[in-house]
């Protein structure tokens, strides 16, 4: 009966696992901006540029790779 208990409580445990790494997969996926995916086109007038983006997200302390 103990060694049951035994093998009941691990495969409770990877059942857990396997269910938590499927949730986190499908919010990864849904997931609805990433910093990654953000481009801006090059321009001639300097309007918005990179480090002018990337400094207003440091000092707003955004993280855009945390699930929403």
């Amino acid at each position: 009966m103990k060694k049951a208990l035994i093998i009941f409580k691990w495969m409770l445990a990877i059942a857990l696992l396997v269910v938590l790494l499927v949730f986190t997969n499908t919010r990864q996926a849904t997931q609805k901006i990433s910093l990654n995916e953000i481009k801006i086109k090059e321009s001639a007038d300097d309007f918005v540029n990179k480090q002018i983006v990337l400094n207003f997200l440091k000092e707003k302390s955004t993280l855009f790779d945390g699930a929403f």
